[in-house]
């Protein structure tokens, strides 16, 4: 087992010990002397063993005392010593992976909770900073659909590559799922260090991609908070860096933002936003105003946008650009949108009486309910309900929509023509054909 001479030997205990790693000498002597006291009947122990080419193997060593003379000394002791090497290194990389994240192998949210708290613990004792980054990639949803989430999966393996060497060696470097890593400065002099820390990892990040053929390039946006400045525990550091990414996306992305007061107080009523939002359809809170549209020439109302507004109970009246987004992001979109196509086409009557001609209804589509694969089916049950003929009804889609997947596009652009809907392209040049 140790690499020598295969010939009968007699290996005494001690000669044993001494072959045996130094962290693990005493527990192993301690536990024979208990065996040949009689305290234990007999022991067991896994330690690590030199062998004579200088490699350290993993050994079970179990024994037992057979023998003892009159007074009760041991006078002979039996056992085994077994190879575990192999079983050692599988539990070693069980543990390594329960601790990882699948695809880049850094550490995962346990690992990096575990980290954190020690980190918090040692800032605390020892007076210093530390800082929580949370980064999110730009637009990666549009590499995954439009190359592959193989493409994907290899460009989030780079990015970790690339945080990794971003940082120092006594960082963490985590990914959260998704698209979304965090960064954890422990033992920063200020936050004109994280800022640092967070530029450098913005500027490695910037630079092109070469994966499989595609030449690709992305940007982040970048959270921070920091220790104890915004918080003294890792619920409420966490908290913060998010708000901080929250808002550094919402301002444009591919940036830095640090964590404020008035930050935590948009998150707070996000997430009071985002968690009444179910509720807003039963609670009939949701009301439709209508925008007309005028002919120039002969001031005539042509048509009408239908534009919703929400009467929080606590928040009072909530415009589209207060909760669209976080309908968004919560999947509530596609109920919401639903309603107001429907609540357009029944008010579409009482409007069209008020003027006395047929009305042009324009609704918004979100990107969500254009990519249903059975919208032109939904829309035409809503037509059948509401008994509103589709040439009066124009959908409002962003050019982004068009741009997100040319096949899902066609598919969903080919049912609205079998209906005879109408299409108006919004918020034109602003996008992927802008202008600047």
């Amino acid at each position: 087992m140790l690499g020598g001479e295969a010939k009968p030997v007699i290996t005494t205990f001690e000669e044993l010990a001494r072959l045996t790693h130094p962290e693990d000498r005493e527990k192993l002597l301690a536990l024979a002397v208990a065996a040949q006291s009689g305290s234990i009947p007999t022991y067991e122990f896994d330690h690590r063993v030199i062998t004579g080419s200088g490699e350290w193997i993993w050994v079970h060593s179990r024994g037992r005392v057979v023998e003892r003379n009159h007074s009760g000394n041991a006078l002979r002791i039996t056992g085994t010593n077994t190879d575990i090497t192999e079983r050692k290194r599988a539990e070693e990389r069980i543990r390594y992976l329960a601790t990882r994240d699948a695809l880049t192998e850094l550490p995962n949210r346990a690992l990096l909770g575990d980290r954190l708290d020690q980190a918090i613990a040692r800032a605390g004792r020892n007076r210093e900073r530390l800082a929580l980054l949370f980064i999110d990639l730009d637009h990666f949803k549009t590499i995954n659909d439009s190359l592959g989430h193989a493409i994907g999966d290899a460009l989030l393996r780079e990015v970790a590559q690339r945080l990794s060497r971003a940082v120092r060696k006594e960082d963490t470097v985590a990914r959260q799922g998704g698209d979304e890593f965090i960064v954890l400065l422990p033992a920063i002099d200020s936050s004109g260090g994280s800022f640092a820390a967070a530029e450098k990892i913005l500027q490695a990040l910037a630079q092109r991609y070469d994966i499989e053929g595609h030449a690709l390039h992305i940007t982040a946006s970048i959270g921070v908070a920091i220790f104890p400045d915004d918080g003294t525990d890792p619920q409420t550091l966490q908290r913060g860096a998010d708000a901080a990414l929250y808002h550094a996306k919402a301002s444009g992305r591919n940036r830095v933002q640090f964590f404020t007061e008035r930050l935590s107080e948009e998150a707070q009523r996000r997430h009071l936003i985002g968690t009444s939002l179910r509720g807003t359809l039963r609670g009939e809170q949701l009301e439709t105003y209508y925008q007309p549209k005028i002919d120039l020439a002969t001031g005539a109302i042509i048509g009408a946008e239908a534009l919703v507004r929400w009467r929080h109970p606590s928040l009072g009246m909530l415009f589209p650009s207060d909760f669209i987004g976080i309908a968004e992001e919560t999947g509530a979109i596609g109920e919401l949108g639903e309603w107001i196509l429907e609540e357009a086409c029944r008010r579409a009557p009482a409007l069209e009486q008020a003027i006395g001609r047929p009305l042009l209804m324009s609704v918004n589509c979100s990107a969500m309910q254009f990519r249903q694969k059975d919208l032109g089916e939904r829309l035409s049950d809503m037509f059948r309900r509401t008994g509103f003929s589709p040439e009066r009804l124009e959908l409002e889609i962003t050019e982004s929509v068009l741009m997100e997947s040319r096949a899902e596009m066609l598919t969903a652009l080919s049912s609205l023509g079998q209906i005879g809907l109408r299409l108006a392209l919004d918020d034109s040049r602003t996008g992927s054909s802008s202008l600047s």
